[in-house]
């Protein structure tokens, strides 16, 4: 038996309570109206063979970390479920790893390892400029 994970995490004032569902290779997240009380989980994407994805909801958007274009993680904005309307932000790079990103109201934040190295890259959501921290 494969070691899975779930979470459920509502960070807020968001609409949504995500919920993530994970085994070693796949991945899979439900999202439950928060503003709701009787609502029932929506599954945002199928689990799939060597998929594996995380989001974050910010002004009527997701905002995805997904390995579907390359096994370093790419980051991905839509307003719909439908994964065919995906628009890259960051295409997966061979040579770094994208670890994670954090919204804020004027800046995406992303963290990438490079040869090793964790290194912060701060994009104004508005202007694209960017400020990279290496640690």
């Amino acid at each position: 038996m494969r070691p899975s994970t779930s979470a459920c995490i509502k960070p807020p004032p968001q609409q949504f309570v995500v919920i993530y569902l994970s085994s070693a290779t796949t991945s899979e997240v439900l999202l439950l109206n928060a503003e709701l009380p009787d609502a029932e989980p929506v599954c945002f994407l199928p689990r799939r063979k060597d998929h594996e994805y995380s989001l974050d909801h910010y002004q009527h958007a997701f905002y995805l970390r997904s390995n579907r274009e390359g096994k370093n993680f790419g980051l991905y904005r839509t307003v719909l479920r439908d994964e065919e309307q995906w628009t890259t932000l960051i295409p997966p790079r061979h040579d770094v790893m994208l670890e994670g990103f954090t919204l804020f109201t004027d800046w995406l934040v992303v963290e990438e390892r490079q040869r090793g190295l964790t290194s912060l890259r701060q994009i104004n959501r508005k202007t694209r400029e960017v400020v990279g921290n290496r640690f």
